[in-house]
């Protein structure tokens, strides 16, 4: 296969060796330098939008989405699951009802079923306009092995989490409206996964001073080896200008073992994050008074073992997650600066970076790091950018960032940390909308879901697997059917012999400049004359070539 067809000019013999040289130095780096495995894309071609509601990965790779779309035409929406393999190969794709407003079933999360195909959870709207909570479990081929309604005695309720307790049920951490009056409370239900019928429900009184009602929201929850249901959340009421951090306990029958709180706080606590030790304590990261703290406290009483309020020198800084690898805590925060300047703000926010804090289980810190991207060397200092999650998996650990190149263009980093903390590898990813979120595979595999614009103004959702191992080339006879061409070209690049799931384009710096999915054809119309890298993604083997831009297409 040729790399190059038509004219480009070269016009000594040291220019064509030097070329050469960086044609091969190039694209064999654009393999050994990504960790890119594998991309799938799904977009309804009759679709306007297609949001990703929610994305989870089961220990054996096999990821399952829901997807949100709607009519271009006749403007209905519609919920599509879908089911990928360790591989990116589509296992299965499940097509709804479809509405025009007020959608009979919605649906909020996917709760994988190692091996065994998942568990979709949302509303559900019966004849008679009574709103049902749905649950729906497929096998892992696809076929629906049951569906169960709940008719919840709540005005409403909208699942927010849900872990597998040790007894195999399913634990959903929910807000519920009793009333208008009350608002949002704490709620809680348990079901059986053999059938979904429901085991138990919970739904935890108002926790606000007399005569107030909070608002009141669960941020995590886990679940110990004994069954007992751990959570953590917060509560509030804007016009009293009360904020109220909680962590409460719930028994594996579904009682309330204990509550507690902490008044005044002054950070926002949607971030409040818990990890189980496995050993009867519990980590919590949360904001109080102003300041961030880490806890450790204990599962049977919830009492406190040790707090540590942690800063960063002069910083503005912002909790995010926390991760525990079996032994040492992780808590990952995002910092930025004020700089005083002659605008009429009389300053501006330096772009976001973040850190990372690992202590041991007394409270001792193990390593404070900081990591500041050479990505944001780039970009416009405007408060932009940080990290979005961490995850730990092998004993090294994982975090998901955003850099903000320029106004227009945002970049995703997959950066990965031995246990010391130093970097391992980062690859990197176009973000257009939401950075979506990260799952790791028992493999340590990671997995990234996300919604995102690919051709045109269409939106579409998109599902990357980043791998520890180099990504799979194409192999001798896939490379041998490929052409791409022409090459150099003015604009229109066609690909034939093979069909790409995803194409996309770098600079020689390795910062993205175009991305497309599911077509043979890209238009590099609008870039600069210049030399190109352009990886295709073919399941799960890639494959990567030099193409040169010449002038602008007539």
């Amino acid at each position: 296969m040729a790399f190059f067809r038509g004219s480009f000019k070269l016009e000594s013999s040291p220019m064509r060796y030097l070329f050469t040289l960086i044609l091969l130095l190039i694209s064999t780096a654009c393999l050994a330098q990504s960790r890119l495995q594998w991309t799938v894309s799904e977009r309804t071609p009759t679709a306007q939008a297609n949001m990703l509601r929610a994305a989870a990965t089961d220990a054996s790779g096999n990821t399952y989405t829901i997807q949100n779309t709607q009519d271009a035409t006749s403007f209905w929406l519609i919920d599509r699951f879908f089911a990928y393999d360790v591989h990116g190969n589509k296992r299965w794709e499940i097509v709804n009802d479809s509405c025009f407003s007020g959608c009979q079933a919605i649906y909020h999360l996917v709760v994988p079923v190692d091996n065994d195909g998942a568990i979709f959870l949302g509303g559900y709207d019966d004849s008679l306009m009574n709103r049902d909570f749905r649950l729906r479990r497929y096998n892992l081929d696809g076929t629906l092995r049951w569906q169960q309604d709940w008719a919840y005695p709540y005005m409403s309720v909208r699942p927010l989490i849900a872990r597998f307790s040790p007894n195999g049920s399913l634990v959903v951490a929910m807000v519920n409206e009793v009333n208008p009056v009350d608002g949002d409370d704490f709620a809680l239900a348990a079901f059986d996964t053999t059938n979904g019928t429901l085991l138990w429900d919970i739904s935890i009184p108002d926790q606000g001073p007399v005569g107030v009602n909070l608002f009141e929201t669960i941020t995590d929850m886990e679940i110990d080896a004994a069954g007992t249901i751990i959570c953590t959340g917060n509560g509030g009421n804007g016009l009293a200008a009360i904020i109220r951090n909680y962590y409460f306990s719930v028994s594996p029958a579904g009682s309330l073992n204990w509550i507690r709180f902490s008044n005044g706080n002054l950070i926002p606590s949607s971030t409040s994050r818990l990890e189980l030790d496995g050993l009867g304590y519990f980590y919590r990261s949360h904001g109080q008074n102003g300041q961030l703290w880490l806890q450790k406290l204990d599962v049977a009483t919830g009492s406190n073992v040790w707090s540590l309020p942690y800063t960063h020198d002069s910083a503005s800084i912002a909790p995010v997650d926390l991760a525990f690898d079996g032994a040492n805590p992780y808590l990952l925060f995002n910092y930025r600066y004020w700089i005083p300047d002659s605008s009429f703000s009389g300053g501006h926010w330096t772009n976001f970076d973040y850190s990372v804090y690992k202590y041991d289980t007394a409270g001792v810190s193990v390593f404070r790091r900081d990591y500041l991207s050479d990505l944001d060397s780039l970009a416009v200092q405007n408060g932009t950018g940080g990290a979005v999650q961490i995850g730990a998996c092998g004993g090294d650990f994982y975090v998901l960032s955003r850099h903000a190149l320029d106004s227009e263009r945002t970049v995703l980093a997959i950066n990965s940390f031995d246990t010391s903390g130093t970097v391992r590898w980062i690859d990197t990813t176009r973000m257009v909308m939401e950075p979506g979120g990260m799952t790791l595979d028992a493999e340590c595999n990671v997995y990234l879901s996300r919604s995102d614009w690919l051709s045109g103004n269409y939106v579409t959702t998109v599902v990357q697997q980043f791998s520890d191992r180099l990504p799979t080339s194409l192999g001798e006879y896939g490379a041998e059917t490929l052409n791409i061409f022409p090459n150099p070209t003015t604009g229109i690049i066609r690909v034939t012999g093979l069909f790409p799931d995803w194409m996309q384009v770098t600079d020689l710096s390795g910062r993205e400049v175009y991305a497309i999915a599911h077509t043979d054809q890209l238009d590099l119309g609008a870039l600069p004359e210049g030399i190109y890298l352009l990886r295709l993604q073919f399941g799960d083997r890639s494959h990567c070539s030099l193409v040169v831009k010449n002038g602008h297409r007539r």
